[in-house]
């Protein structure tokens, strides 16, 4: 009996445990999608410098959760994320950098999140 009672603990944690890790990468890459979209802003409106603080803001805060994305993530996802992030940050260190970039690395993001989404063939 106390056998399918573990068992039946671990199943009940499971989908618990897959929807909290869901609203924590929501909320990361949400924050993220944020401080991206408010750097392209700067940009495109001449102010560089600020758009460099802020993205590198942005970048901190992606490091910050390195550790849980390698724990919880697929590495080749978190390792494009993070090359997107330095194609982008070089660029605008530069002095400018294409939406194109912005645009990458907005994508990178979102993929992400669509990964750990529930779907059928996930289930399969």
């Amino acid at each position: 009996m106390t056998k399918e009672l573990v068992a039946a603990a671990i199943l009940i944690l499971i989908p618990i445990a897959a929807f909290i890790n869901i609203g924590y990468i929501e909320r990361t890459t949400d924050y993220l999608m944020e401080q991206i979209d408010s750097a392209s802003e700067q940009m495109l409106s001449g102010d560089t410098d600020s758009a460099s603080e802020t993205l590198e803001n942005a970048y901190a805060e992606w490091q910050s959760h390195d550790r849980y994305a390698h724990i919880m993530l697929r590495h080749d996802e978190v390792v494009a994320v993070s090359e997107a992030f330095s194609d982008l940050r070089s660029e605008l260190q530069g002095g400018d950098a294409s939406p194109v970039l912005f645009e990458a690395l907005r994508e990178r993001l979102r993929g992400l999140l669509e990964m750990e989404l529930p779907s059928f063939e996930s289930v399969l």
